[in-house]
């Protein structure tokens, strides 16, 4: 589990403005607090969580404070299944994330060849600093494999 959030981060992080609240009502009421988690989860960290153990046991009752539910029990969350993609698509669509076309891949090889390479900073440190450049820019992310191959690719040419 993680650390202890404040009550900032928690207000900061994870709360529901009305848009996220319209955009939840729309989804049967069955499924809107996995879908505030993962929408919350995903601002937050430019990706989706795996399983509930990644979720701040105090985002989880400050979520459901704002959806009016009773704290679910973390295990009872479900992050899988069938529905697991068709709730990643919605919120992608809702949050307007695109995915990573040609000139938006080029930028970010530029990025890591000019900004990032000359800082030193490790394969790991780089990687999550393109996690970061995504998240900010509205593209869905290419798999981690992927970021470190580019990461990998130039740094050997720096």
């Amino acid at each position: 589990m993680h650390s202890e959030l404040s009550t900032e981060e928690l207000a900061r992080a994870w709360s529901l403005n009305f848009a996220d609240l319209d955009f939840l009502s729309t989804k049967p009421k069955a499924t809107r607090y996995v879908l505030a988690v993962q929408l919350k989860y995903f601002a937050v960290n430019g990706c989706f969580a795996h399983d509930a153990s990644d979720i701040p046991s105090e985002a989880v009752s400050y979520l459901a404070e704002q959806l009016g539910n009773k704290q679910p029990d973390l295990t009872e969350l479900s992050f899988g299944g069938r529905s697991k993609r068709r709730h990643r698509a919605d919120i992608l669509e809702y949050l307007g994330f695109q995915r990573l076309n040609a000139s938006d891949r080029a930028a970010l090889v530029s990025w890591v060849k000019t900004d990032l390479c000359p800082t030193g900073r490790s394969v790991a440190a780089m990687v999550e600093q393109i996690f970061l450049w995504c998240r900010d820019r509205k593209i869905i992310r290419p798999a981690p494999s992927e970021i470190e191959r580019i990461v990998r690719s130039e740094r050997h040419r720096f």
